[in-house]
C-alpha cells in the first residue's frame, strides 16, 4: 500500500462550523466519522458506524434478552426471540417454547399478553401516543414534482382558465397543459398522449393517488385448517382502574360550510364516520360470495351490558329531551329479524312504504303509543293505562273469514265500551246485500258466547226488521 489517500479532518466543534463543496469528505477525530458535504449545511451530513446499526440478525429476525416487563421505563420492554413479541409478564417469564399457548402468562393486573408473532413494537414511555400515522389528501399533488419534477398540480375545475406551461389534475389523472386557454365543463378522462379539453390542451403525464390513508391492515387467511383464523386488524382495551378506557375512538370533524346528509340511496357523503365495505378491493380479485356479518356483537371472555348506545345529544336534532334526531335508516324491504335456536326466524319488523302518501310513523309517548299518517296525524291509538290491568282487547284474525274483536285479561267478566266522543255516534255498519227471502238491504247479528241463537237487525227499503235466529220477531 504505497499510495495513501487522507481528507480533510477535525473535531466535531471545527466541522460543525465547516461547510464543505458538494460530496467533499470530512473525518471527525472526536468520533471516527465521516461527514459528506452539501455545499450548503454546516457540518453535512453525519454518517452512521456499522456499530450504530440496527442489527437484526439473520433473514430480519433479532433477538433481545429482556431485563424488565413491556412497560418499565428501563427500555427493556420487550422479548423478541424468533420473530415472536412478548410483552409484560409473558416477555420476562418466556420458556421459549414455540407453542404459542404454552407461554402464556396473565398477572399483573390481568395484563399479561400471549406472545404472538410481530415484526414491529412501538411504545410510548410517557404514557402518551405509542403509534402515530397520518397522511393528507392535499400532499397527493403537492408531492407529485418528487415524481415528476415540475409545477405542483393544480385541480381542474369545470370553466377554469388553463395556464400554459402549469399542471392541472383530475381523478388521479396528471396533465400537462401545453395550450393556455379555458377547461370545458367536461372533466379530461384521457391517459395517453394530448387532448383538447375546452380551449387548452393537456398532455397526459401520469396516475396519483386517489386516497389518503394513514393507516392501513390487510390479513389473508388461505389456511384450509379449520382452528386458523385472520385478523386485519386486533385491538384491546385492559381496566384496572375504575376510569374511562375505549377499544377505538373515531373522529369525524367537518370543517365545510356544508350540512351533509346521506342514506341507503346516496350512501356516501363528507365526513363519515365508519364504512363497512364488504366485498373488499376489487382490484384484489372479485369476491365469490357474499360476506357474512358487518357487525357482530358478541361474547369472549365476558358479556356487554348493552349492544349499542346512542348518546343523548350525539344525533342532530335532538338532544335527548326535546326535538327528534335520526338514529338509523335503512332502505324500503330492508327487514329488522328476531331468531330463535336453531336460527329461525320468529318476528320480522319490515316497511314497503314507497309513496310519500303512504308514509306511517309508529310514535310513543307518555298517553300510548299511535300510528301516525303523513301529515303526522293518528290514525289508530292504544292510550297508556298505568297500575294492573285487568281487561284489554284483542284483535284474533281467522281462516274461516270471521276475525274477531274480543275482551280478555284476568277479570271474569269483562265489558266492551263503546264511546263516542261529543255528540258523535256509534256505527256498527253491516254490509249491504241481498237478502235470502229476497228483500234487500243490510245485516247485523248480534249473537252470545253460548249457544246458537242470535239477533239480527235487517233494513228492508224503508222498513227495520228484527230476526230472532231465522224468525221475524217485529218490523219497525
Amino acid at each position: 500500500m504505497a499510495n495513501q489517500i487522507s481528507i480533510r479532518k477535525g473535531t466535531a466543534a471545527e466541522i460543525a462550523a465547516f461547510t464543505g463543496v458538494m460530496g467533499e469528505l470530512v473525518m471527525n477525530e472526536t468520533d471516527v466519522t465521516v461527514h459528506v458535504q452539501d455545499g450548503v449545511t454546516p457540518g453535512g451530513k453525519r454518517l452512521a458506524k456499522y456499530s450504530e446499526l440496527p442489527n437484526f440478525g439473520n433473514n430480519g429476525v433479532f433477538d433481545q434478552t429482556p431485563t424488565g416487563f413491556f412497560w418499565d421505563p428501563d427500555g427493556a420492554r420487550i422479548h423478541r426471540v424468533h420473530d415472536r413479541f412478548l410483552i409484560d409478564e409473558a416477555a420476562a417469564t418466556f420458556d421459549g417454547s414455540n407453542n404459542e399457548f404454552g407461554s402464556y402468562v396473565a398477572t399483573v393486573g390481568g395484563t399479561g399478553y400471549i406472545d404472538r408473532c410481530a415484526t414491529f413494537a412501538s411504545y410510548s414511555s410517557r404514557g402518551g401516543i405509542g403509534g402515530a400515522f397520518a397522511s393528507r389528501v392535499h400532499d397527493i399533488y403537492r408531492s407529485f414534482p418528487l415524481q415528476h419534477p415540475g409545477p405542483v398540480p393544480s385541480v381542474w375545475t369545470s370553466g377554469g382558465t388553463a395556464t400554459l406551461g402549469q399542471r392541472v389534475a383530475y381523478g388521479g389523472r396528471v396533465y400537462n397543459i401545453t395550450t393556455g386557454g379555458t377547461y370545458s365543463t367536461t372533466p379530461p378522462a384521457h391517459i395517453t398522449g394530448s387532448a383538447a379539453n375546452g380551449t387548452a390542451t393537456l398532455q397526459f403525464v401520469d396516475f396519483t393517488y386517489m386516497t389518503s390513508a394513514a393507516l392501513t391492515a390487510f390479513a389473508i387467511q388461505d389456511s384450509p385448517d379449520p382452528d386458523t383464523c385472520a385478523f386485519a386488524m386486533y385491538a384491546e382495551v385492559v381496566n384496572t382502574e375504575p376510569t374511562p378506557s375505549y377499544i377505538a375512538e373515531w373522529n369525524a370533524k367537518n370543517k365545510t360550510a356544508l350540512n351533509p346528509v346521506n342514506g341507503p340511496y346516496s350512501r356516501f357523503a363528507m365526513c363519515m364516520g365508519l364504512g363497512l365495505a364488504a366485498g373488499g378491493d376489487p382490484n384484489a380479485g372479485a369476491p365469490t360470495n357474499p360476506s357474512s356479518s358487518a357487525i357482530l356483537i358478541y361474547r369472549n371472555g365476558h358479556t356487554w351490558n348493552t349492544g349499542i348506545v346512542f348518546d343523548a345529544i350525539g344525533i342532530t336534532g335532538t338532544d335527548g329531551v326535546t326535538g327528534f334526531g335520526t338514529a338509523i335508516k335503512m332502505a324500503r324491504g330492508h327487514v329488522v329479524t328476531w331468531q330463535y335456536a336453531g336460527s329461525n326466524n320468529g318476528f320480522d319488523l319490515v316497511s314497503t312504504v314507497d309513496t310519500a302518501n303512504s308514509k306511517q310513523t309508529l310514535s310513543i309517548d307518555n298517553t300510548g303509543a299511535s300510528f301516525l299518517n303523513n301529515s303526522g296525524l293518528a290514525n289508530f291509538k292504544v292510550t297508556a293505562v298505568a297500575g294492573t290491568v285487568t281487561g284489554h282487547l284483542e284483535a284474533v284474525g281467522s281462516t274461516a273469514a270471521q276475525p274477531a274483536l274480543k275482551a280478555d285479561g284476568t277479570a271474569a267478566n269483562i265489558t266492551i265500551n263503546h264511546q263516542p266522543k261529543g255528540t258523535g255516534t256509534n256505527y256498527s255498519t253491516a254490509f249491504w246485500a241481498g237478502n235470502a227471502d229476497g228483500s234487500f238491504g243490510g245485516k247485523l247479528q248480534m249473537r252470545g258466547n253460548f249457544g246458537a241463537s242470535y239477533v239480527s237487525f235487517r233494513q228492508n227499503g224503508a222498513n227495520l226488521e228484527i230476526y230472532v235466529d231465522a224468525t221475524l220477531f217485529k218490523t219497525i
